[in-house]
């Protein structure tokens, strides 16, 4: 049977739970009468596995919990509650409730964590997850345009929003690693957020530059702060599929790479030896 809204639904959910200090998570299943939970979902007949309430999902090894989504059944409407444990390495645990509002024009999903601790240990969090994020997701078509970095022609996971390209930060720092303009990628899980830091080395974590598979992406707003040296800056960023996509015109303002548009051959091209310019 068909899903004829399932793209609007589709949610990464490792971007709304903010497990702050969590090593792993377990969930408790909702009714499959709403839906169920998978893992590495892209569609109805491809995906790894469905969710196991035993099964532990970690932020840094697999099975990841970056890959778990929930996917509405079909013609479900209606509000579904997925509470969920998270564990430190202390042993503390913190539990909470998801809740996601199914309609057929949009989906809105609310985290509202709630934080524990175990009976073993008497260590106390010192930051509680806390947070309420509304999110809208959008359509991402892959981006058709030959892209060129320093004279080399790429192959780019990327992908046209709003009728401008979004690549994924990580393709772009790995781009221009070793050039005048080079940037370093870190993911702090202690503040879910992402650091950028100028005129540093970047290390590649896997995955860099790999093929895209043509097909179009359900895309939301990135939750996540994002420092550049040391400083809150706002970026309008995106996450599909678990990572995150940003402007390339932003970040290349951002790092000073030199970026142009060849409409005769259809190419982006971007040069490090150059600065930016509007």
């Amino acid at each position: 049977m068909s899903r004829p809204h399932l793209k609007s639904y589709h949610r990464k959910l490792i971007y709304r739970l903010f497990f702050i200090h969590s090593n792993y998570v377990k969930f408790t299943l909702p009714s499959s009468s709403y839906g169920k939970l998978y893992s590495d979902y892209s569609s109805s007949s491809s995906y790894n596995s469905e969710v196991n309430a035993s099964t532990k999902y970690y932020y840094d090894q697999t099975p990841y919990l970056k890959n778990i989504s929930f996917v509405p059944a079909v013609n479900s409407t209606g509000t579904v509650k997925i509470t969920y444990t998270g564990y430190d390495t202390k042993g503390t645990s913190y539990t909470g409730t998801i809740e996601i509002t199914i309609s057929k024009s949009s989906t809105t999903t609310t985290p509202s964590p709630t934080t524990t601790t175990t009976p073993t240990t008497t260590t106390t969090p010192s930051q509680t997850p806390s947070t309420t994020t509304t999110t809208t997701a959008i359509t991402a078509t892959p981006t058709s345009s030959k892209v060129v970095v320093d004279g080399k022609t790429l192959s780019f996971d990327a992908y046209n929003i709003n009728n401008n390209n979004y690549f994924k930060l990580r393709d772009i720092a790995y781009a221009v690693n070793g050039t005048t303009k080079q940037f370093g990628v870190v993911y702090d899980a202690s503040k879910n957020a992402v650091s950028l830091t100028s005129n540093s080395a970047y290390t590649t974590v896997g995955g860099e530059l790999a093929k895209g598979d043509g097909a179009s992406k359900t895309a939301t707003q990135t939750v996540s702060p994002i420092y550049k040296d040391g400083s809150l800056v706002k970026f309008e960023a995106y996450n599909i599929n678990g990572n995150n996509y940003f402007k390339l015109r932003d970040l290349a303002k951002a790092f000073n790479i030199g970026v142009s548009w060849n409409a005769a051959e259809n190419t982006v091209v971007i040069n490090s030896a150059n600065s930016y310019t509007e």
